[in-house]
């Protein structure tokens, strides 16, 4: 139920924080989203990006592969938004959208699991969940599946470490 504004605000909020991220900072090839339904939008300020390789997700079957951020972008059979062509990408940071996130770096998606392989098949990658603080929550239910994240990012903290490590950002 947010407002555009709202989204705008709040997302550009977490492009800053994000900016300032050491981890974020260090990484020089970051697969970042498309984002939908009113999901923070990692795409808002490009400039963060700069000297970066930024890639999308294009979804192949049940896979997830980071594509090259380049236009033109066509409506995946998920309604999601990916590049037409695929210049596949290796990166070491990934964005990661959800539904909700724990104070244990854990994520609820929505139910696909592209995350969550993708994570899984590539430990090498630092994950960083990016929410609105309103989706953080003690914790979630999970599956043996769920991929555990590196950390969370919202407008007012950033939790790292897991186990109730929060940060209140200044």
């Amino acid at each position: 139920m947010l407002s555009e504004e709202e989204v705008k605000n709040s997302s550009l909020e977490i492009a800053k924080n994000l900016s300032k991220d050491n981890d974020f900072k260090r990484a020089s090839s970051v697969m970042a989203y498309i984002p939908i339904r009113k999901e923070v939008n990692p795409l808002i300020d490009i400039s963060i990006y700069k000297g970066k390789t930024l890639s999308v997700p294009k979804i192949f079957g049940d896979e997830l592969v980071p594509c090259l951020y380049k236009e033109p972008f066509v409506k995946s059979a998920y309604g999601t938004l990916e590049p037409k062509e695929c210049e596949k990408v290796d990166i070491d940071l990934c964005l990661v959208p959800g539904v909700c996130f724990d104070r244990h770096l854990y994520r609820v998606g929505f139910g696909k699991g592209f995350y969550d392989r993708f994570l899984s098949k590539n430990k090498h990658v630092f994950s960083i969940g990016i929410c609105y603080d309103f989706q953080i929550v003690d914790s979630i239910e999970r599956d043996p599946f769920d991929v555990k994240l590196n950390k969370i990012i919202s407008e007012n903290y950033v939790i790292e470490g897991g186990n109730y490590q929060w940060k209140l950002l200044l």
